[in-house]
């Protein structure tokens, strides 16, 4: 399945924005020339800020996402990423011609946002992807979205068919500590559902080793991050 279609960006007249802050974009292109233009273009739009290490996006355009792309984006995420304090991340905006289904999985465990087509695209649909981007949002088409969900549906099928659920906790590690977030203590849980308080430590202990979780606490506020519990 192709998700997205060639072509080529279109011309677009600037709509000037405000934001507190202007999004710092690295661009990553192939192209020599477009390479430029889109720097250029970009240095123009008061929301935007070409950026080098630090950047808030990563914005690549590409004729298809092939090997050769993954690498490239995944070299450059890993030199902003040691040039940056924290657990900030840098997102993903793709301007693509083509993605086969291979690719997007790819692209969404490193951060995609958007996904706009060459063929559509105007460089204020650009803008407009960056600065959704850099708040949290995302911008997909419809289809890819469509897509995702369906595998996230399968993905939850097969997981529950061995009694884990998508954050990598089985069941008994889920009521352990969805009764801890609800303020037990461990003789409570025990007590509750039927196990030693030795199983109930030992399933907290191997859950912290295995997602590499500081303590029960820590256990506990991943689970609720991700909305196991």
């Amino acid at each position: 399945m192709t998700v997205i279609v060639d072509g080529r960006l279109a011309a677009d007249t600037p709509r000037p924005r405000h934001e507190p802050r202007p999004v710092a974009t690295r661009v990553l292109c192939a192209d020599p020339v477009l390479r430029e233009a889109a720097n250029a273009y970009l240095r123009g739009r008061p929301e935007v800020e070409v950026a080098g290490e630090a950047a808030d996006v990563l914005l690549v355009f590409a004729e298809t996402v092939d090997d050769g792309v993954r690498a490239e984006v995944e070299s450059v995420v890993g030199e902003i990423g040691a040039g940056r304090d924290g657990d900030a991340v840098t997102r993903l905006v793709l301007v693509v011609g083509e993605m086969e289904e291979r690719h997007l999985w790819w692209a969404v465990a490193h951060e995609l946002s958007a996904v706009l087509a060459r063929s559509a695209a105007s460089w204020d649909d650009v803008v407009s992807a960056l600065v959704t981007s850099r708040a949290g949002g995302a911008d997909l088409p419809s289809a890819t979205v469509g897509w995702l969900l369906d595998e996230i549906r399968s993905l939850d099928t097969r997981l529950a068919a061995v009694g884990v659920n998508r954050a990598g906790l089985t069941t008994r590690e889920t009521e352990i500590l969805r009764l801890f977030a609800a303020g037990l203590e461990t003789a409570d849980v025990a007590r509750q559902l039927n196990y030693s308080e030795r199983t109930i430590k030992s399933t907290v202990h191997a859950v912290k080793e295995r997602l590499g979780l500081r303590n029960r606490a820590h256990a506990v506020a991943h689970a609720l991050r991700i909305g196991a519990i």
